[in-house]
């Protein structure tokens, strides 16, 4: 946050808030109605809410890592297309 210009300090606050909310959201939509389940619909539950998790977040990191590099070679002024780009490289 300090590359966005946002002092640590007052980031702090925000670092406890949004995951406490996340939780409270969480707690009242998804995990109250598992109190009165089975254990094995809670171990179920579990499992593919971990799988959700991990497959969204693979989703967000590969399209995070696609915009960095796809605004890397925008950016670099120097790199006009694939041909130029492997020029490079074999040269050095």
């Amino acid at each position: 946050m300090t590359r966005a210009g946002v002092p640590f300090l007052a980031t702090l606050p925000v670092a406890f808030l949004v995951p406490a909310i996340a939780g409270i959201v969480l707690e009242r939509t998804l995990y109250q109605r598992l109190y009165k389940a089975t254990h094995l619909d809670q171990v179920m539950f579990s499992i593919g809410l971990v799988f959700m998790v991990r497959g969204g977040g693979d989703v967000v990191l590969r399209a995070v890592a696609a915009a960095g590099a796809a605004a890397r070679l925008a950016c670099a002024g120097r790199c006009t297309c694939w041909g130029s780009i492997s020029a490079r490289i074999g040269s050095s």
